[in-house]
């Protein structure tokens, strides 16, 4: 799947503002903080999979999706994603924040590759972000994601690397990003990549999805998901966050 990025999706993004340059598998990515036009997009990308990731139909169904509760630990009011772009390879996802002046701003446009087992990853010069979809409803409007954030951080990668045994050690190690979706390095506080290469792992935590028609309702299968996997040992102490409050429902309107 890496080589389709390699023909794959160019956005370029229109700016009032200063620009950052990402690169994302050989693809600059124009990431802006003020106002975005995809350009050029390429579709010509065929996937190579038979089956379609469940990502590609949540999107391919809905423009946009409200983070309606998370156990993330960063509360972001009115956090959600706009679609941008899809194709067979990926997803070009925009997020959103609640500004000063009570405005829904969608920013930071990020390409997501779709991967295996119903996945997304993306790649940037910060680190790599992994999220897996753990249940999409019947009507395709509503998910629970669980997110894998891996920040680049050599000092602190390799410290914590370093202080591991050496079975952990064997076991913290990969040969390419690949191998973040090893179920075995899904425990890893830090991986070793390759040979220099030292990644730490943030907060693992999980995200209910709801559609912009969702947003006023509480999806039963939904709702159930989340509720379990926010009691797993590892999320018990994390907050439960519901980032989509009344003034985003005022305020997305203007969007």
């Amino acid at each position: 799947m890496a080589s389709l990025l390699k023909t794959g999706i160019i956005v370029l993004a229109v700016i009032a503002g200063t620009k950052r340059c990402l690169a994302v598998e050989g693809e600059a990515v124009i990431q802006t903080s003020a106002e975005k036009v995809v350009e050029e997009v390429s579709d010509s990308v065929q996937d190579s999979s038979p089956v379609k990731n469940d990502f590609e139909k949540f999107w391919e169904k809905n423009n946009r999706a409200w983070r309606q509760r998370t156990t993330d630990t960063t509360y972001i009011e009115c956090s959600g994603f706009r679609l941008d772009h899809i194709n067979t390879s990926g997803v070009v996802l925009s997020t959103s924040a609640l500004d000063h002046r009570g405005k829904v701003d969608f920013d930071y446009p990020f390409f997501w590759e779709f991967r295996k087992k119903n996945s997304l990853f993306s790649d940037r010069y910060y680190g790599r972000f992994v999220k897996y979809l753990e249940l999409m409803n019947r009507d395709e409007t509503c998910a629970v994601t669980k997110d894998y954030p891996w920040h680049t951080n050599y000092e602190r990668g390799k410290e914590g690397y370093e202080k591991l045994s050496e079975e952990e050690k064997q076991k913290c190690k990969g040969a390419s990003m690949d191998n973040l979706f090893d179920v075995d390095k899904l425990a890893c506080e830090f991986l070793l990549i390759g040979d220099n290469t030292y990644i730490a792992r943030g907060n693992v935590y999980y995200d209910l999805l709801v559609s912009d028609g969702t947003t006023g309702d509480k999806p039963v299968d939904c709702e159930s998901t989340y509720e379990t996997k926010r009691k797993e040992p590892t999320q018990a102490q994390r907050p439960n966050y519901e980032p989509y409050t009344e003034k985003c429902k005022t305020a997305s309107a203007i969007v």
